[in-house]
């Protein structure tokens, strides 16, 4: 490994270089690190998939929870960062499940939906508003 462009010292975790894709070349001298973090997961809840680590906070689609309960969310596609291992699922991996804690309950912001077709005296007029919850990743477990 060899030390970092700041410090004296070595990196202090695993680190890769990243280049500034947009300027099209590559530094001769010079790298930029990006710190890579302990573990973190790719799970799926709502029909998304998200990228989540230990202590981030994420808005998802509300389930059938209250505010300070702990949930776990067991649809796990991907794990890595620990080690450099990685686990990939088909479809999910067997045995992982991330823990979190459902922190609050909110609402998205509101969505205007308006249809019109020209000449024929038809418009039509309907908003939405997603209900949401903020949760707290607490662990990863797998």
């Amino acid at each position: 490994m060899g030390r970092h462009f700041l410090t004296a010292s070595p990196p202090p975790v695993y680190c890769a270089p990243i280049w500034p894709v947009s300027l099209g070349w590559r530094p001769q001298g010079l790298f930029r690190y990006m710190v890579v973090s302990a573990m973190f997961a790719v799970i799926r809840t709502g029909g998304k998939q998200y990228k989540v680590a230990k202590d981030d906070l994420l808005e998802i689609e509300r389930l059938d929870a209250q505010a300070g309960d702990k949930i776990e969310l067991g649809e796990v596609l991907m794990l890595g960062g620990a080690g450099g291992e990685t686990k990939l699922g088909a479809p999910l991996v067997d045995g992982a499940k991330v823990q979190a804690e459902v922190v609050d309950l909110t609402r998205g912001p509101k969505i205007t939906i308006f249809k019109k077709r020209r000449r024929q005296n038809y418009r039509r007029k309907n908003g939405h508003r997603q209900d949401l919850m903020l949760v707290k990743i607490l662990d990863i477990a797998g």
